[in-house]
């Protein structure tokens, strides 16, 4: 990667992350860690560079894959990843744009093959040490040849109704004025509202303020917040909690 950048004339910034040590220190997979620590190398290369937008190269069959291995990880729906969304990374905000998640690999693979133009594959994503890797290479063709047919088209339609519900979640929000001045979840309005729309209104809340790993198993913990018998805060992934405090529910 060094000397392609060398002969493209282009920076190149490279570094190496502790990504076990990462993932052991904030009780986060190892996936979930070494995501967590691209973005911030990516916001902190961002910031030093001026840089508005970092681009990623995800594509179709990335975004399946992303959408089956969170759903068999315990997802509460279909989730894949957006083609545009803003992180707050630290004290950074990280604009993050995939503007090839609906090209399939092999149109990508043909248009470099016309124009001759190199690149180079990630030698890594090759390793059945890692259980993404297998599902990418073993799990997903398996399936295809299962179902004996393009099973990609069909999992991107279905996180993409999931993205709809979202924006209707949050519309509701809006709409039954559940969140205070600062953000924070009204309990008494929270109590008012069916079981099933009380955990539907968490999930979009967790969502919104970025919490990753959102499983069932999650949500249904966040919702005994609700019952004033109930804890006074839970445990969410990345060292965050999710606490109960004079009528409010909020992430800390």
């Amino acid at each position: 990667m060094k000397d392609l950048a060398r002969q493209l004339e282009l920076p190149l910034t490279h570094s190496r992350l502790p990504v076990g040590e990462l993932a052991a220190a904030n009780g986060l997979s190892i996936e979930t860690a070494a995501r967590n620590a691209r973005h911030q190398l990516f916001a902190e290369v961002a910031a030093e560079t001026g840089t508005s937008s970092v681009l990623l190269a995800h594509h179709a069959e990335d975004q399946a894959e992303t959408i089956l291995f969170n759903l068999l990880r315990g997802s509460s729906g279909p989730r894949g990843m957006k083609p545009e969304t803003t992180l707050a990374v630290g004290p950074e905000q990280l604009r993050i744009l995939r503007p090839l998640l609906q090209a399939r690999r092999k149109d990508i693979d043909s248009y470099l093959e016309n124009r001759k133009i190199e690149f180079r594959e990630d030698s890594s994503n090759q390793d059945p040490a890692h259980t993404r890797n297998r599902f990418r290479n073993e799990v997903m063709p398996l399936l295809t040849e299962v179902m004996g047919r393009d099973i990609i088209p069909p999992l991107i339609r279905a996180a993409g109704s999931s993205d709809e519900k979202d924006h209707i979640l949050d519309q509701l929000l809006q709409t039954l004025d559940l969140l205070d001045p600062q953000g924070r979840l009204f309990l008494p309005k929270l109590r008012e509202l069916s079981p099933g729309l009380q955990l539907a209104c968490l999930k979009e809340y967790l969502r919104k303020n970025e919490v990753q790993e959102i499983s069932n198993r999650l949500l249904k913990e966040a919702r005994t917040l609700i019952a004033s018998q109930g804890p006074p805060a839970i445990n969410l992934p990345g060292n965050r909690h999710l606490r109960r405090r004079q009528g409010r529910i909020f992430i800390c």
